[in-house]
């Protein structure tokens, strides 16, 4: 974990993946002082993935042989008739830029853009009195292109920052809390200064 200020916390997983099952933390621990008395969830959130790829320079614009994608979002209850309840997840933390599929209607755009199957993402979202129901959920998901089987896993790291609205919550202390209670393991990662000359 990082800390910069008080209203704020960031959480850097290194996590290797194998192709299935995928990567899930549920519950994803969501401070309290990010959710208003009856004001909902008020704060930004920001995550950056980036995994080490395998690449095959024979397959021309195929070359990246994997594709892993985060998301972070409410665990809803599902009812559907006639059988079990499901959970339904959405990732709630949209990939930048926004409209992604708008700007870009077609998959050869957004290859050629950088925007899928490229190993570096990010994602952003601005909350504002969003009401929340149920736990959090962060899911990894890797794809695999056909006929790609994976001999060892690969290294994804992500980066997940959570800043208040408010500037006097206490985001960082009360994250860690959460994270000791669901058993993450967490520890803080110390940096220096260094002056430059």
């Amino acid at each position: 974990m990082l800390q910069c200020r008080q209203s704020a916390a960031t959480i850097i997983l290194q996590v290797p993946l194998t192709s299935r099952p995928d990567f899930v933390k549920n519950p994803f621990p969501l401070p309290r002082s990010l959710l208003g008395d009856s004001d909902g969830l008020q704060c930004e959130m920001f995550m950056t993935l980036y995994y080490d790829s395998p690449l095959d320079a024979s397959c021309q614009c195929e070359y990246t042989r994997v594709n892993v994608e985060a998301s972070l979002g409410e665990v809803r209850e599902r009812n559907r008739k006639d059988k079990d309840p499901a959970d339904l997840f959405g990732g709630e933390v949209r990939v930048v830029p926004r409209k992604l599929k708008s700007a870009y209607p077609n998959e050869k755009e957004r290859v050629e853009h950088g925007f899928k199957w490229s190993p570096l993402k990010f994602y952003h979202r601005k909350f504002m009195r969003k009401e929340v129901q149920g736990p959090w959920e962060l899911r990894l998901e890797m794809l695999t292109r056909n006929g790609v089987v994976l001999e060892h896993p690969i290294n994804v790291f992500l980066v997940v920052t959570l800043r208040s609205a408010k500037p006097g919550a206490t985001v960082y202390d009360e994250l860690v809390v959460e994270m000791a209670r669901l058993g993450w393991g967490a520890n803080d990662l110390k940096i220096r200064s260094r002056e430059r000359h």
